[in-house]
């Protein structure tokens, strides 16, 4: 299966227009925000896991978990070391923190 994600995506707007397809690349984004949500149900309150990814993994499933955000105002891709923190309640993600090495 070929993703539409390539390498001209790269940008958080370009990933957003991807996923307005819903085709194999929103597949997978909704794959990874499900594997979160079971991960975290795994957890106790006040508890937390950390997700370590490589090469644009983390991007897609942030933008599909946020559709109505304009994702034009979060910079560039995570870079190494970089990703973000989401908030969950009532085992629904509610929302997030870019976490930036700058």
């Amino acid at each position: 299966v070929k993703s539409e994600f390539t390498a001209e995506a790269h940008t958080f707007p370009k990933i957003q227009a991807i996923l307005k397809q819903k085709t194999f690349t929103y597949q997978f984004a909704q794959h990874q925000a499900n594997l979160f949500l079971e991960l975290a149900s795994k957890i106790q309150d006040g508890q937390k896991f950390l997700i370590i990814s490589h090469g644009g993994v983390v991007d897609i499933p942030l933008v599909f978990l946020f559709p109505n955000v304009d994702p034009g105002s979060w910079g560039p891709l995570f870079n190494y070391c970089e990703g973000f923190r989401i908030q969950i309640e009532d085992e629904k993600i509610v929302d997030f923190k870019l976490l930036r090495t700058n």
